[in-house]
């Protein structure tokens, strides 16, 4: 996965769908099952800000940071305006994924944003009927697990390179 260069417009859209997600610190801080998605947040970013990898290849020339970028506008703003914040969360999401290129790898990492959102804690606490206090440290290890395996995909070297020296 390649990393694409931080130009002041995606730092603008970054940071204004942020401002729009500002309900996840109420969500990490006070929601029990909810407590580790700061962590597991910054679990699924470290690919986004992490230098390029040598080994991938150039990737195809699309519009698909532009896309995501575009995407991420348009949730925020109707987030927004139908007070549906998990709309708002999805769009952080696209915001940071138009950050690096297109393919199955950033695909998967993009999927492995739901770790960080509160409704992974409100799924997860209905799969796991037990008690609360329980299910809590359950979902949070599961968080982190999860979000560590989204990312791990985008370290692994690709099949078939083989190492320049």
């Amino acid at each position: 996965m390649k990393r694409l260069p931080l130009s002041p417009v995606s730092a603008a859209i970054i940071a204004f769908c942020a401002w729009q997600s500002t309900s996840l610190w109420s969500a990490w801080r006070f929601s029990p099952f909810d407590r580790l998605g700061w962590v597991a947040f910054l679990i699924w970013i470290i690919p986004a800000f992490r230098p390029a990898p040598t080994l991938t290849p150039a990737p195809v020339r699309t519009n698909s940071g532009t896309a995501l970028q575009s995407s991420a506008i348009a949730l925020a703003l109707l987030g927004s305006l139908g007070s549906l914040h998990a709309i708002c969360y999805i769009a952080l999401a696209c915001s940071v994924a138009a950050l690096c290129a297109w393919g199955i790898r950033t695909s998967i990492w993009l999927a492995g944003a739901t770790t960080w959102m509160p409704a992974f804690g409100f799924v997860m606490s209905q799969w796991l009927p037990r008690s609360p206090a329980d299910t809590a440290t359950a979902i949070s290890l599961l968080r982190i697990v999860t979000a560590t395996a989204a990312i791990a995909i985008t370290f692994l070297p690709m099949p078939g390179k083989e190492k320049s020296q």
